[in-house]
């Protein structure tokens, strides 16, 4: 397959905008959801309560579940990032509902990715595709294999981002362009 210098360029250039537009609607997404829960707990505390009520929790469970998120709101207000990581291990620990477990697991990768803490991030990833599995977990895990230099294993994630992309979705033609020119860029020696 023949790939000259200006395909690569402009595929390069097309990643670049791709990630570029992927991570601020994956930022603006944690600061909504942060914001939206501090403000829930803040004006709203029986809210919560009432949001998980209707899970399989007994009454002291649901009481500690949210006394955990109280005090995940507070760690996560504060700089305090070892604190806020054990609260989101803690609450997920909890947690019997796998989409709760599912968000938390990916809130902690994201808190952890954001403060360099790959290893930590990978980890929780991990748990958030073993929950639930889709293609832009796959690509946010090969990303941080990608971070972590391990191209062997980010190939094989951006692999399974475009077998799990949604072929409906009108953008998925632009994803799988983008991954397939990472699988080829890692594959070039960038190992």
């Amino acid at each position: 397959m023949s790939y000259n210098a200006k395909e690569h360029k402009q595929a390069k250039k097309s990643q670049k905008n791709h990630l570029r537009k992927k991570w601020l609607v994956i930022c603006c997404i944690f600061i909504t959801v942060i914001g939206i829960f501090g403000y829930l707990l803040l004006f709203q505390g029986d809210f919560i309560s009432k949001l998980i009520s209707g899970s399989n929790m007994t009454d002291t469970e649901r009481t500690e579940y949210v006394d955990k998120i109280s005090k995940s709101a507070k760690a996560l207000s504060s700089t305090d990032i070892e604190a806020a990581i054990s609260v989101y291990d803690d609450a997920i620990n909890l947690s019997n509902d796998n989409k709760i477990k599912d968000t938390l697991s990916y809130n902690k990768s994201l808190l952890c990715f954001n403060n360099g803490n790959f290893n930590e991030a990978l980890t929780a990833a991990l748990l958030s595709e073993n929950i639930k599995n889709s293609s832009d977990n796959e690509q946010y895990i090969a990303s941080i294999y990608e971070k972590i230099n391990d191209n062997q294993n980010a190939i094989k994630y951006y692999q399974k981002a475009i077998d799990n992309i949604n072929k409906e979705d009108p953008l998925s033609n632009n994803d799988v362009s983008y991954y397939r020119a990472k699988i080829t860029s890692l594959g070039n020696g960038n190992d």
